[in-house]
């Protein structure tokens, strides 16, 4: 929560995932155990939007990912539109070499990703000492949480 007391809250947004499979639950019953208690409106979120709309308005493509274990990542492309960005592939799961494969052009890339995955990306993307095909962004510029709150009011409009 926001730091506001219960009784301030006017709807409930909850992340859908990707993420893994016990936090989801434990998350997606929360909120909809607080949601039907306080009688609020509820909307789910994909996690790979959560992570597009902490970044500001990047006038590029971007692809957001996040480990889902054993070396692979879900990832998917956005769009740049405003500060949430347009998902344009489905969600997917691949290793990060097969997704250092998918760069053909400029793209910023955010979520989850070590210096050794990095260095495939870098390396992927035609120039291992600028990375001139991707752009890492920062873990997040606006807090996740908040992110989550304007995604998910936006959904209940």
């Amino acid at each position: 929560m926001s730091g506001q007391p219960p009784k301030a809250l006017t709807g409930i947004g909850v992340a859908m995932g990707p993420g893994s499979f016990t936090g989801l639950r434990i998350g997606l019953s929360a909120a909809k155990g607080l949601a039907l208690a306080r009688n609020l409106p509820i909307a789910g979120v994909p996690s790979l939007e959560v992570l597009v709309a902490s970044q500001p308005g990047l006038r590029r493509p971007m692809i957001a990912m996040l480990q889902v274990g054993r070396g692979r990542y879900a990832w998917a492309r956005f769009r740049y539109k405003t500060h949430a960005g347009g998902q344009i592939t489905e969600t997917q799961v691949d290793d990060i070499k097969t997704i250092a494969k998918t760069i053909s052009s400029p793209v910023y890339v955010v979520g989850e990703m070590g210096a050794e995955e990095r260095q495939i990306m870098g390396g992927a993307s035609g120039n291992r000492t600028t990375g001139a095909g991707f752009v890492l962004c920062a873990p997040s510029f606006r807090s996740g949480r908040a992110c989550l709150g304007q995604t998910a009011a936006r959904s209940c409009r």
